[in-house]
């Protein structure tokens, strides 16, 4: 299948100077995680892993236990 050529030609990406392309995408950017964020939520989930498998045991213990 042949590209169609009689597309309009995008002026809107050619019209902007570099640097205003690169203010765009930064602009763009602001919404995703830092390094810092996503080791925080690593550190925040580790321990409610750890609460949540403490939990789970008490419970199995202690239905082990009843008579």
């Amino acid at each position: 299948m042949a590209a169609r050529t009689d597309a309009a030609p995008r002026t809107d990406v050619a019209a902007k100077t570099e640097g205003e392309r690169i203010a765009a995408l930064e602009a763009s950017y602001q919404h995703l995680a830092t390094k810092a964020d996503i080791e925080k939520l690593k550190a925040d989930l580790t321990w409610r892993i750890v609460l949540a498998m403490g939990i789970m045991t008490g419970i199995i213990v202690a239905a082990i236990r009843l008579p």
